[in-house]
């Protein structure tokens, strides 16, 4: 037996209340449903025969099973406006009204078995009623749930900030050809010397090599408000509203590299160095293909030369290089360490583009020396503009002594010596044709 307590009832809506924390208490004691409403249904019944109306009420209730029935003992501290024994009600409840030492009005019911009469049609049009109502509730949340979690699956293929891109708040809202145009920076990053790398081992440790990577990678960009447009084998391409956060995750990556190299090394597993170009610009964000086979793209010359940056970081032998329209839109750029290192035409395109290096992460004696000597570097990138090689020359040379690990001093002193040998015409500039893909 169970004890309810004291259920106060002052109009319909009480009784009504108090009948669904009856039927609540018999599903928790383990009765059936049918039985459970059919107790509820005789807690209405009295209530609705004895009770005189508009009256308050309170009822002490009580529940337990008697014989496998499930019953129903209820102690009222009001006047009954039938009192009286053995009353009958709907054909499968049973109770009686008796008055007590106290002066308490009692009663007592109990549900008869499923096999016995059945229930009225005015009860049994009331429970289908409430029935609906919340299979319509649980359907909706079961809906919701699904379509979040049909998003939440999703934007492993198609992530949700291109959704936001495009407008849509599902993957099912979109159709190819949506399409929308924004000033974004891309990213590319490529594991260097990955062929060889690769060429040892087997398949499945190929796989965890770069999803151990990956993990890494995305973790970085993902924390810095970037999201991965796609993955093209051990190359990632990703997307960032704001130049500033997009360096912000280069420099988190290779920081995570470090110490994932690190752990490599004491487990004799081979490292990862990574090449990184970023570019700002307009571009189209949409989808492409039909309808029965779509993807998400973007296009435009921003993502071309994003890439062209990452394969020069080979010719420069640096890690990271970054376009001028990444440098000029950076709010605080003085926050990084960053140094121009050339001016460059990219293939097939007429305006030049200077390029920079960042290399907050180099290993620190290169990075100090490399800040030690920026001022210098400066004046030298100045003077080979101006077709002043001699001088220019000088200040590279006595660079390169004092930081012999920095790729770029070499490039320009190869240059100075050739121009110095066979100087350039008349119509020379200083931009450099970027051809490698």
């Amino acid at each position: 037996m169970i004890e309810l307590g004291l259920l106060q009832i002052t109009d319909t809506d009480g009784i009504v209340l108090s009948r669904r924390k009856i039927r609540r208490t018999a599903i928790q004691l383990g009765f059936a449903e049918v039985m459970a409403a059919r107790l509820e249904a005789a807690f209405s019944e009295i209530c609705r025969a004895t009770l005189t109306p508009n009256e308050p009420y309170s009822i002490r209730v009580s529940i337990a099973q008697e014989k496998w029935r499930p019953s129903l003992r209820m102690f009222f501290s009001g006047l009954l406006k039938k009192p009286g024994k053995n009353y009958t009600g709907r054909p499968f409840n049973r109770y009686s009204v008796t008055q007590n030492h106290n002066g308490l009005f009692q009663v007592d019911t109990y549900c008869l078995l499923v096999d016995e009469p059945v229930l009225t049609t005015e009860f049994l049009d009331e429970l289908r009623q409430e029935l609906a109502a919340k299979s319509r509730a649980e359907l909706m949340r079961e809906l919701e749930s699904k379509n979040a979690e049909l998003n939440l699956q999703a934007g492993n293929f198609i992530p949700v900030p291109f959704l936001d891109y495009l407008g849509k708040e599902s993957i099912v809202d979109i159709k190819a050809g949506d399409h929308v145009e924004k000033e974004i920076t891309v990213l590319f990053s490529d594991i260097r010397s990955y062929t060889s790398i690769s060429e040892n081992m087997a398949s499945i440790e190929i796989f965890e090599m770069l999803n151990n990577y990956l993990e890494y990678a995305v973790s970085a960009i993902t924390r810095n408000d970037g999201f991965i447009d796609k993955f093209i084998g051990d190359a990632i391409m990703a997307i960032f509203a704001s130049p500033d956060n997009a360096l912000r995750a280069v420099i988190e990556l290779r920081k995570s590299l470090a110490e994932y190299n690190e752990k490599q090394k004491q487990a004799n597993g081979p490292v990862i160095r990574i090449g990184v170009g970023l570019h700002h610009g307009l571009v189209t964000l949409g989808t492409v293909g039909t309808k029965t086979r779509m993807d998400t793209t973007i296009i435009g010359d921003t993502v071309n030369l994003a890439s062209r940056l990452e394969s020069a970081t080979k010719t420069y032998a640096i890690d990271v290089i970054i376009s001028g329209g990444v440098f000029q839109s950076l709010p605080y750029p003085d926050r990084f360490h960053i140094r121009e290192i050339d001016t460059v035409r990219v293939k097939g395109k007429k305006i030049p583009i200077v390029i920079y290096d960042v290399f907050d992460c180099d290993e620190e004696s290169i990075r100090v020396s490399k800040l030690e000597f920026l001022p210098k570097f400066n004046e030298a990138i100045q003077l080979y503009k101006e077709a002043n090689f001699k001088e220019a020359l000088d200040i590279f040379m006595a660079g390169q002594e004092k930081c012999p690990d920095d790729t770029i001093l070499p490039l320009y002193i190869k240059r100075c010596n050739t121009f110095l040998r066979i100087p350039p015409g008349s119509d020379w500039s200083w931009v450099t044709g970027l051809v490698e893909k």
